[in-house]
């Protein structure tokens, strides 16, 4: 199949470190001895994706704007943030004429576009100019396992088809079957423009055959360091929360782990490839399997001496977690530098509404705990989830001033209604369910929602609110701990 050439246009143009869902297609491609040309953005100087922007006095007030319930501030807040919006998800020139220039120059046979769904400006422009030189178009990405999303996705001109799948083993076999002229529909989670569609996709089973990521088309020279994504597994071994959408994504439905040595071997080539010696963990939940867990805390410093790293862990609440003082304690002597988890509210009442499976004392003795070994700790949260009131925001509150000196940062963000979640069809059942979100239309292709959130006593949730934020901002003003700093923006 030498003969076949393919484009892969990256869009998610990260700032720190490859895009592995691409580098694992690259992977497969070249192994069926396929052509492969990877259009980074960042290499043409486009602006990259950062995932954590630092704090300062603008992005304070930006940040509570962007949670205002205000009956009078919401509307100019709403129409604001809408231009604002349009112009972040805008389709850049460079992009277009940059994957213009390669389709013209390299003559592919196929352009491959993996995205996310606020990247539809994009797919859109790239698949006109595709159209315009006869190039069929591949489209994939996590949402797309969602037959209403791609449904909304497929009016496209010039978007070919539509892969809702785990594509790292099939991509190959559809690539070639395009390039042939025969049927699609033979392959699991592909979607065409006429209707048309062949059977779902389960999730991939078989994860100990993937190959290891192929980045070698990325532009590691523009990186601030060089920094090695890998993911153990794909799901959450949890996997109940209500307002998670990752958990039903393509790669996210049902919890599958690597084997161990596997996972090792993959970190030790790739820092040698690429002279790395950073390495960030992108599970959701990286203490799902606690062998793996136990397993790179042990073997870390064998494979890369030297080295440091990241991961996100999930503090449940019942059995063993991973996560007592003494095995954070040898995470931290192995090269873990910053621990990440999901707080989400310092109220136990909506900690239960959420389906979240921790407990708030818990989850305070692993701050301590990791705090104490020496790692930075990082933590997600949210404000507005349904029923929570301005007793529970106090309590946030309380909370988090308990851990101030704890805590490294805090990525803080309101409640998101988002379609296929467990929250949207609970509240699709019986929307009487949650009194305090108003008006909720659903938007199937951008997997959002709008809606009017209307707490109860909204004076004192405001003023409990805006307590909260302030101590955010004070947080996220901090200098990170030192040995942490190598992974901000990660």
């Amino acid at each position: 199949m030498t003969h076949v050439r393919t484009l892969l246009v990256d869009l998610n143009n990260l700032s720190r470190y490859p895009t592995l869902g691409v580098g694992y297609l690259v992977a497969a491609l070249r192994k069926a001895g396929m052509g492969v040309e990877v259009l980074s953005p960042l290499l043409h100087g486009v602006p990259p994706y950062v995932r954590e922007r630092p704090q300062n006095l603008q992005t304070h007030l930006k940040q509570r704007a962007l949670f205002a319930t205000h009956p009078v501030v919401t509307p100019l807040r709403d129409k604001l943030r809408g231009r604002y919006l349009a112009r972040r998800q805008a389709a850049n020139p460079r992009v277009l004429a940059e994957t213009r220039s390669a389709v013209a120059e390299r003559r592919p046979d196929v352009l491959l576009l993996s995205a996310y769904l606020d990247h539809r400006p994009s797919v859109a422009g790239i698949c006109d100019l595709a159209a315009r030189s006869g190039v069929p178009v591949i489209l994939g990405g996590p949402a797309f396992n969602d037959p209403d999303v791609a449904r909304d996705w497929l009016g496209i001109r010039g978007l070919t088809a539509i892969v809702g799948a785990e594509a790292d083993f099939s991509l190959p076999g559809i690539v070639a079957d395009l390039v042939a002229g025969n049927d699609l529909t033979q392959h699991r989670g592909v979607f065409l423009p006429d209707g048309r569609q062949g059977p779902p996709a389960p999730p991939l089973a078989n994860l100990s055959a993937l190959p290891v990521p192929d980045f070698s088309d990325f532009p590691w020279h523009l990186y601030r360091t060089r920094v090695v994504p890998v993911m153990t597994g794909r799901g959450c071994s949890w996997g109940r929360c209500l307002f998670c959408s990752d958990i039903e994504t393509a790669n996210g439905r049902t919890f599958r782990s690597r084997p161990v040595e596997a996972v090792l071997d993959e970190i030790s080539e790739q820092t040698a490839r690429h002279q790395a010696k950073q390495v960030a963990f992108l599970d959701i939940k990286l203490n799902g399997d606690l062998e793996m867990w136990r397993g790179i805390a042990a073997e870390f410093q064998n494979r890369v001496p030297g080295g440091t790293w990241v991961g996100t862990v999930h503090v449940q609440s019942s059995g063993d977690n991973g996560l007592s003082r003494e095995e954070l304690q040898r995470a931290y002597d192995s090269g873990m530098r910053r621990i990440s988890c999901g707080l989400e509210t310092g109220s136990q009442r909506v900690n239960d509404r959420m389906a979240k499976g921790t407990q708030i004392e818990r989850t305070s003795a692993f701050i301590h705990d990791a705090h104490a070994a020496g790692l930075s700790v990082r933590t997600t949260m949210m404000l507005g989830y349904p029923g929570e009131t301005s007793h529970d925001v106090a309590q946030t509150h309380r909370f988090l001033s308990d851990h101030e000196h704890l805590l490294d940062r805090i990525s803080m963000s309101p409640f998101k209604a988002i379609p296929g979640t467990r929250f949207a069809r609970r509240h699709d059942k019986d929307p009487s369910r949650h009194p305090d979100l108003l008006n909720l239309t659903w938007d199937t292709g951008r997997a959002t929602a709008t809606f009017r959130h209307e707490p109860p006593a909204p004076r004192r949730y405001r003023r409990e609110r805006a307590r909260v934020l302030n101590l955010v901002h004070r947080i996220n003003s901090r200098p990170l701990r030192n040995q942490a700093l190598e992974f901000d923006g990660v």
